[in-house]
Formats: structure tokens, C-alpha cells, sequence
């Protein structure tokens, strides 16, 4: 079996979600809500100028892509699109601004697989990898509305950063010395009563140029090596309980029991929300579609 780390932390939070999500391959139709939204095109953006390219570029083509996504969008959609692409253009044109030429990870968007126990692996992305005072660090690009200390403490014992430390050592064969948390603020601003929204960007995008320290952190979190044992050997029960649940899912279904304390956590509801509130056994062909691409394989 090959996992991500996103299927895992869903299995984590709600077996119900993990179900609908990674075992069956339900997806909502149409696009994910704004604040998801605008965290993909961020990282589309940044990816395309440490390559050297055009983050405006990129970001234009992924949005095009995703208004010509099958099947019709919905009018929030649309507008959810315009928002999250016209912000994601303001941050990145204001990170390009302020850390100049993007030459400073020597490598992006790196795949990773590595091996877990009994036949499973780990597969996911890092976004980058630098190498300061001959010690290698991995790169995690974030957007977020929280700079607080324990926001950046919490990363020092995430399981999702001990993956791509895992990875990072599997491609270099080194152990990195931690994680820089590359951070963007996102912005506070809202849009005014009289103001059409390319105004609006504009006045997000000068908040960037002029506040950068403000908007911008790069934080340096060292993640010792103590912790990989008790990471490794955690991973693979997860990964066992997984494959044992997909294996004999028709059998036991009641081993997909749903939290319904994450059904409402962070910013955005669950998107399998409708289903489990409506008592469906399986979503509503009128909103969900099926991405095998996507499905955990046992």
C-alpha cells in the first residue's frame, strides 16, 4: 500500500472522512472552499518562482484549469476562484518582492517514497530543501493567520514533518536539522463597500510591499533525531490499521466510526458534512465524484 500523509492525518481525524475520502474515492464536485483554495495556488505560485519562473504565470494557468475543471461551476465557485486567485497573485507578487531572485532552496517540489514495514510505504512532496552552514534543512511553505509561538512548536512534533525529514534523508541520504517554516500572513484587509475588487488586490498587494516583516517569516525549527524511532514505529501500527480496515471494510464497516468533533474544525466544515448529516450511506451523485486516481489500495 501507498499512503500520504494527508490520507493519514484524515484516518486520524475522522474514519467516516477517510472512508468517503480514501477508500471509496469521494470528492466534492466543483471546487474546495475559498481558504483551501487559496493555500494550493499559493503553493503553485511560490513553486513556479524558487524555479525560476513566472509566479504569475503559473498562478494564471492553474486557475484556468481549474475554471475549466469538469462538470459546471457553481456561481460560488467562480467567485471563490476570482478571490483565491487574485489574493494568491497579491502574496506572491509581495514575496517575490521582498525575497528577490528565489535562488535560496537548491531544490523544489521534491517526490519522496519510503519504505514503512510490511510492504507499505510513505509517498508525498517536499516543497524544498536548503543547505545553510552544511546543515540541510527541509522547506515547508505555509499560509496562515496565526503567528503565534506555539503555531511554530507545534512543527518541531508534527508527524506530517517527520515524513518529509524521512524523505529528505532517504534522497540525500542525510538527516536534516530540521524544518524552515516559510511562512506568509494572510491578510486581514477586506474588501469596502465602493471598491471592485482590482482595487482591492492592489491594496492587499501594497500591504505586502510595505509590511513585509509583517506578512513574511522564515522560522528555523530544529526537529531532533530522538524522535524518529517512536515516529517510525507509530507510522507503521497507523499504516497497519489502515490496511487491515480498507482490506475488510464490507465486513467491518464499523470500523469507519465517524468523530464529530473535527465535522466543524478550523475554517472550512468537513466536506463529507452533508452526507453524514443527511444519514446517507454513500454521497449524493449531484455533489460527489469519484477520483480512483485517489483511492488507498491495499
Amino acid at each position: 500500500m501507498k499512503i500520504r500523509n494527508t490520507a493519514i492525518q484524515s484516518w486520524k481525524d475522522c474514519r467516516k472522512a477517510f472512508l468517503l475520502s480514501w477508500a471509496l474515492g469521494y470528492r466534492r464536485k466543483g471546487l474546495p472552499p475559498q481558504p483551501l483554495l487559496l493555500g494550493q495556488l499559493v503553493h503553485v505560485g511560490l513553486a513556479a518562482f524558487h524555479q525560476g519562473k513566472s509566479a504569475q504565470e503559473a498562478l494564471l494557468a492553474a486557475a484556468t484549469e481549474l475554471a475549466g475543471k469538469p462538470g459546471s461551476l457553481s456561481a460560488a465557485d467562480v467567485e471563490n476562484l476570482e478571490t483565491a486567485h487574485g489574493l494568491a497573485q497579491a502574496m506572491c507578487l509581495g514575496y517575490a518582492a521582498h525575497y528577490k531572485g528565489g535562488k535560496d532552496f537548491q531544490q523544489v517540489e521534491i517526490p519522496f517514497e519510503f519504505p514503512i514495514g510490511n510492504e507499505h510505504h510513505l509517498t508525498g512532496t517536499i516543497d524544498g530543501l536548503k543547505t545553510e552552514s552544511d546543515d540541510l534543512w527541509v522547506v515547508e511553505h505555509k499560509t496562515t493567520s496565526d503567528f503565534s509561538q506555539p503555531y511554530f512548536d507545534a512543527a518541531s512534533i508534527s508527524t506530517q514533518i517527520m515524513g518529509y525529514m524521512v524523505g529528505a534523508r532517504k534522497l540525500t541520504g542525510r538527516w536534516p536539522k530540521g524544518v524552515i517554516y516559510n511562512v506568509i500572513f494572510k491578510s486581514a484587509l477586506r474588501q469596502r463597500t465602493k471598491e471592485d475588487r482590482p482595487e482591492f488586490f492592489k491594496r492587499v498587494h501594497q500591504q505586502y510591499l510595505e509590511e513585509p516583516t509583517e506578512m513574511f517569516r522564515r522560522v528555523p525549527i530544529v526537529v531532533p533525531k530522538r524522535q524518529l524511532a517512536s515516529y517510525m514505529a507509530d507510522l507503521s501500527y497507523i499504516t497497519h490499521q489502515i490496511a487491515e480496515a480498507v482490506a475488510n471494510m464490507e465486513r467491518l464497516p464499523e470500523a469507519f466510526y465517524p468523530n464529530t468533533g473535527t465535522c466543524l474544525r478550523g475554517r472550512s466544515p468537513c466536506q463529507h458534512l452533508p452526507t453524514c448529516s443527511a444519514y446517507q450511506d454513500r454521497p449524493d451523485p449531484h455533489f460527489w465524484a469519484v477520483s480512483p486516481e485517489d483511492i488507498v489500495h491495499v
